[in-house]
């Protein structure tokens, strides 16, 4: 799984496979050796490896996750403590700790379920890797492997929520499931001899009254004649020139918005031969859409604490400390013992107006511990903004 900009990820099945004395002994290499090969022949920069989980038999990651954009992941989430959920929790949270988007972010994580069998059961009950990630996404339309009407419907509405515009249809897979793969198992794609790239930010909000500076990435084998920002306003469009500011990169400079006003757009991409690439590919039926919020409010360490969400609590292994308010202040938060012992300090950070993750503006920020590292009983979280200081519990178990 890859997300054009040259990271990719995988299970760790690649270096059991590959990696010195494997058990086919066609290769013999290293992970730096596999790292080398991948960024060689797929233009890989960032290879992240997870966790071979204990249920799926194949150990391929688009069993139970799938990049439906440069910087979104979506996730087979099970009921807490089922089957492979407690792992592909650990790994998740490894890749929001331990990397960023190409943009500097970290990855926007959606959820889907797993769904059980006829009878109820999950993998580690005897039954099926039944998935709705393992879909196939093909230009405008996407397949996803539906199984049983009660949580099938549940999973194209999360399709069709995440991917508006697109033609969203079910197949069924009761048939194939059995041998461990569902639609994107069975699928092998045709590439385009001339194949084209648009990347951009996914920019939900923006500061109001600012400049709103809007970038696209353009990967093209092909002459291009115009890049274009689509305006959409109810069924009218209306196309604004994008100016190259350097090699594959084009940017636009928007009037100012108003506090609690939005806009709707696509890229166009219109080349010499004629032909028009758009980003998201169903253009105007599946705009992107930017809200304009003020980036001047400072929280009170009241509203952070009220926003700060702990979890799992109590906590027995990672554990996330999501700070999700705006702040101009520098944030500090520490895990005390019951002797008062500062035992970690989660952050120190400067938010809001500042420039972390090399975004001006703020959005939910994370930070991990973990309780494997701590002995059991109750502990406090030492918020600190500011001037202000207050507190929060968390119970390691």
């Amino acid at each position: 799984m890859a997300d054009g900009l040259g990271t990719a990820f995988s299970s760790d099945l690649v270096l059991d496979e590959n990696g010195i004395n494997n058990q086919y002994g066609t290769s013999n290499h290293t992970e730096g050796a596999v790292d080398s090969i991948m960024n060689q022949y797929m233009g890989i920069d960032e290879y992240i490896k997870m966790e071979a989980l204990p249920y799926d038999l194949i150990h391929h990651i688009d069993m139970h996750m799938k990049l439906i954009d440069e910087e979104t992941i979506l996730v087979g989430e099970y009921p807490e403590g089922i089957a492979d959920g407690p792992q592909i929790e650990a790994n998740i949270q490894y890749i929001i700790d331990q990397y960023e988007t190409a943009y500097g972010r970290p990855f926007n994580i959606k959820r889907i379920p797993m769904p059980p069998g006829p009878d109820g059961n999950y993998p580690n009950q005897g039954d099926d890797y039944r998935t709705y990630a393992n879909a196939l996404i093909a230009n405008s339309n996407i397949i996803v492997p539906t199984y049983t009407e009660e949580y099938d419907t549940t999973a194209l509405r999360i399709w069709r929520e995440l991917m508006p515009g697109y033609n969203v249809q079910g197949i069924n897979c009761n048939q194939i499931i059995p041998l461990s793969g569902a639609l994107h198992c069975i699928t092998k794609e045709v590439a385009v001899s001339e194949s084209s790239l648009i990347s951009m930010k996914k920019e939900e909000s923006w500061c109001a009254n600012e400049t709103f500076v809007f970038e696209v990435q353009l990967n093209t084998m092909q002459s291009v004649a115009a890049v274009n920002f689509v305006l959409v306003e109810d069924s009218s469009e209306e196309p604004i020139a994008m100016d190259m500011v350097s090699e594959g990169i084009y940017s636009i400079d928007l009037e100012s918005y108003a506090e609690g006003s939005s806009i709707e757009y696509f890229i166009q991409v219109e080349l010499e031969n004629g032909d028009e690439i758009l980003r998201p590919l169903v253009g105007a039926d599946g705009p992107r859409k930017t809200e304009f919020i003020n980036c001047g409010v400072v929280s009170t360490a009241e509203e952070v604490v009220a926003a700060l969400n702990v979890f799992p609590n109590p906590a027995s292994a990672i554990t996330c400390v999501e700070v999700e308010q705006f702040t101009n202040e520098p944030i500090r938060i520490e895990l005390i013992n019951m002797l008062g012992q500062v035992v970690e300090t989660l952050g120190d950070e400067q938010r809001g107006n500042s420039t972390i993750g090399g975004d001006k503006r703020a959005y939910a920020q994370k930070y991990f511990f973990n309780a494997q590292d701590f002995a059991k009983g109750q502990y406090t979280l030492r918020i600190t903004l500011g001037n202000e200081v207050l507190y929060n519990s968390v119970t390691i178990q």
